[in-house]
């Protein structure tokens, strides 16, 4: 059983399509948050958060390439996907229904866009028991790699030790090298 305006994939409503702005991207799956009516959409590229329409129209609240979305974790009891991202944005929630054809290909959609946007993971020390990780994320609009630099509980960049051992973090580029193509080889120099 569908919720009122629910859709999967491909299958969105004019209004709320043409609210988003693809710009060459893909729709591969959507649905609707349980509590509060939001459009969850899982493009090729980004992430979309769509509001309820307002005066009748949609409005976008998220358009977020995966490259800066850190991961998420599903908590089956509530029913709820919880995005965590790269950078200090905090994390979000959304309740979706997994019983749903929609609601379980959202979620199975979401975590493919996530693993699928991750070169390389590595473990950064960042000292008195501190640690991070440096990542390397293909951006899918352009294919282009991206390094990042990402920290635990209590770490921060402000320290200078820290900031140091993080922007010193080594990368295995034989690991990197084994998922180049030749639109990466310019990346990879400037990685280097």
């Amino acid at each position: 059983m569908r919720l009122p305006g629910q859709r999967s994939g491909r299958h969105l409503p004019g209004p709320l399509r043409e609210s988003l702005d693809l710009d060459g991207d893909r729709v591969l799956a959507a649905t609707i948050d349980l509590a509060t009516g939001e459009h969850l959409i899982i493009g090729q590229w980004r992430l979309y958060a769509v509001s309820s329409p307002v005066d009748g129209a949609h409005q976008v609240r998220l358009r977020v390439p995966w490259h800066d979305v850190d991961g998420g974790s599903y908590d089956s009891d509530a029913h709820t996907l919880t995005v965590t991202w790269v950078g200090d944005r905090a994390a979000e929630r959304w309740r979706i229904d997994p019983g749903q054809r929609e609601g379980a290909e959202v979620h199975e959609r979401f975590w493919e866009r996530v693993q699928a946007s991750v070169v390389l993971a590595e473990p950064v020390d960042l000292g008195a028991r501190l640690q991070g990780r440096v990542v390397v994320r293909r951006r899918f609009s352009d294919g282009t790699l991206l390094s990042q630099v990402l920290l635990g509980p209590g770490a921060t960049m402000s320290d200078p030790g820290q900031r140091a051992r993080a922007l010193a973090a080594p990368v295995s580029y034989t690991h990197l090298r084994a998922h180049e193509t030749v639109l990466d080889l310019v990346c990879r120099l400037l990685l280097e």
